[in-house]
């Protein structure tokens, strides 16, 4: 039998395909035998966030704490951080996995410090873009590089959710570190709904935060390459 772990999920905003994909994972460790929570944003309130929030809650036995995230870097995310290291103190938990810049930055320095107490703690990291969206030598880019470097040495493993943010990932930070998997967000019977398409439909649709991150540049690439490229006629006589 698996042992059974208490995990905590640590990211701001529980929005967009971060969110999926911690209601994904933390839906199958839960099938799985596993104690589940979440540490989120407090400042997050709207309708839309609550429902989703409210959905979740069937799973997760270690509940869901909330805790003040700024989005951007700024003095409080110490105490946040140690926040963070208090919840997953008082919970006992086995797995801290945070996700995005923030969730990971919280829940790396949180199991640090709980390491330095003696506490055997695994962390875990997801980054979502987030850091990696900026150029490497922006301010920005050099900045969150170098945190995240730091923040490596307490990191005992690294999911991506596309092999582009792990080559980005590996670019910037380094390989090797520590194990890496790429899990790609999944898709379930219940995300589909049948439907005709209008004759003027395009044949490609994208969703998304427009993001360097999101690979539409590569997308785009690919269609002019159909679209003009060597070998178009011989592409157009395969699909007929």
């Amino acid at each position: 039998m698996t042992e059974r772990l208490r995990i905590i999920h640590c990211f701001r905003a529980p929005v967009g395909g971060l969110f999926r994909h911690v209601l994904d994972l933390s839906g199958e460790q839960a099938a799985r035998g596993h104690d589940v929570g979440y540490v989120i944003d407090s400042t997050v309130a709207d309708a839309l966030t609550e429902g989703r929030l409210a959905k979740a809650t069937g799973h997760l036995k270690l509940g869901i704490t909330r805790i003040p995230m700024g989005r951007l870097p700024g003095p409080r995310d110490l105490a946040t951080s140690r926040a963070v290291r208090d919840t997953a103190r008082e919970l006992r938990v086995d797995v801290l996995h945070g996700h995005g810049a923030k969730g990971g930055a919280y829940a790396r320095l949180a199991g640090r410090d709980l390491r330095l107490d003696g506490r055997n703690v695994a962390t875990f990291y997801t980054p979502h873009g987030g850091s990696l969206h900026y150029p490497l030598v922006s301010p920005q880019g050099l900045a969150y590089t170098a945190v995240e470097k730091f923040l490596a040495r307490y990191t005992d493993g690294v999911i991506f959710e596309s092999d582009f943010i792990r080559l980005v990932y590996d670019q910037r930070v380094g390989s090797g570190r520590v194990p890496e998997r790429v899990i790609p967000n999944a898709l379930h019977p219940g995300d589909f709904t049948p439907h005709q398409p209008n004759a003027n439909a395009a044949d490609f649709l994208f969703i998304g935060e427009l993001r360097q991150l999101k690979g539409v540049d590569v997308l785009l690439q690919a269609l002019a390459r159909l679209a003009g490229g060597p070998g178009q006629g011989r592409l157009r006589r395969r699909r007929a």
